[in-house]
């Protein structure tokens, strides 16, 4: 990430953590971290695993619309993860790092599930429309296993992996070597 919390959408295309959030305050605790996105074709796997162990501290929903993110959109349209549905899973690994899994919803993706409870199913009435951003915290602490079923897509879509400035310090060449690569379940990035 650059000093303003950039991501790269694609060549010549920025956008904010800020604004892929809707949080200033929670994109701001993500300041010298790193980002990983990956594109789930519609004949890929469209369930996400966690890639790491820790408590789920909370999940967010941003309601938007549902553009395509194949190729041909993400170089067209400005800020497309930012204005499309998104789920967002807020994971505190043990040492205190921190990790969002942001699910982006999609053109026939309209359905967006997590495994830890049901109510957070994008698309099925559940959720409010009219808001900004919709914060949903657990009643109980959830533990996430590195591995477990974190969440589903109901077809393709993309996954944003962002992690704070300690997991990237530890991990300095995190995502460097996969950029570009498919990527298969249980492989490393």
């Amino acid at each position: 990430m650059h000093e303003k919390q950039e991501l790269i959408q694609a060549k010549g295309k920025t956008y904010t953590l800020k604004d892929l959030l809707r949080d200033e305050e929670m994109a701001a605790r993500f300041d010298g971290g790193a980002f990983a996105t990956i594109y789930l074709a519609p004949f890929n796997y469209h369930r996400i695993h966690s890639p790491v162990s820790g408590t789920l501290v909370g999940a967010s929903y941003c309601p938007g619309t549902l553009w395509p993110v194949n190729a041909g959109s993400v170089e067209r349209v400005e800020g497309l993860f930012c204005i499309n549905e998104r789920l967002t899973s807020h994971i505190r690994l043990d040492d205190g790092s921190e990790m969002l899994v942001v699910k982006v919803g999609a053109t026939n993706v309209g359905r967006i599930g997590v495994a830890y409870t049901d109510e957070l199913l994008v698309n099925a009435g559940k959720l409010p429309r009219d808001c900004k951003r919709y914060d949903w915290k657990p009643a109980q602490e959830i533990r996430v296993e590195k591995g477990g079923e974190l969440g589903r897509f109901e077809m393709g879509s993309t996954v944003i992996l962002v992690v704070d400035k300690k997991i990237r310090e530890r991990h300095p060449d995190l995502f460097k070597s996969r950029v570009g690569s498919a990527v298969k379940v249980g492989e490393a990035l």
